[in-house]
């Protein structure tokens, strides 16, 4: 899947989280979250002004934002926060377990890495409880063997 199918793909089941979803579709739905957060947070602090917040004469401490691009920074991941969490129960779904398994989140300390290793995990072959497989290995070894639709 290219970078851009599985953006599109996430913003198609934004609120979907029935079906399953692939390694590349979270990573690449991740990288694009990640990237955009990181080029607002960026403008952020390069046009705005700067504010002295202590001076001991050794180190400066400077706070420097643009109130509007952190707006919509804030803006940006509110809005990313429902494709991001249905994207990862639909990842889950792709390994066979139920979509509660995001609670792992909640583990304070290392819950979220946690739940990183479950979305690094690949998922069952074939078809399973939440729908059909995208892809069958099997089938490259045996011909007889039908590929399973990706979509």
């Amino acid at each position: 899947m290219s970078p851009l199918e599985a953006i599109k793909s996430c913003f198609r089941n934004y609120v979907n989280p029935n079906g399953r979803s692939g390694r590349a579709e979270f990573w690449w739905f991740l990288f694009f979250i990640l990237v955009v957060d990181s080029v607002l947070g960026l403008l952020a602090v390069l046009t705005g002004d700067r504010t002295t917040l202590a001076d001991d004469g050794w180190f400066y401490a400077y706070m420097s934002h643009n109130v509007w691009f952190n707006a919509l920074g804030w803006v940006f991941s509110l809005a990313m926060l429902l494709p991001f969490i249905m994207v990862q129960i639909r990842r889950f779904h792709d390994q066979d377990r139920s979509g509660w398994w995001l609670l792992l989140h909640f583990i304070p300390g290392f819950g979220n890495f946690i739940v990183l290793v479950f979305m690094a995990i690949g998922g069952t072959f074939g078809p399973n409880r939440y729908g059909p497989g995208r892809y069958d290995p099997r089938a490259a070894f045996d011909p007889d063997t039908p590929l399973t639709p990706t979509r």
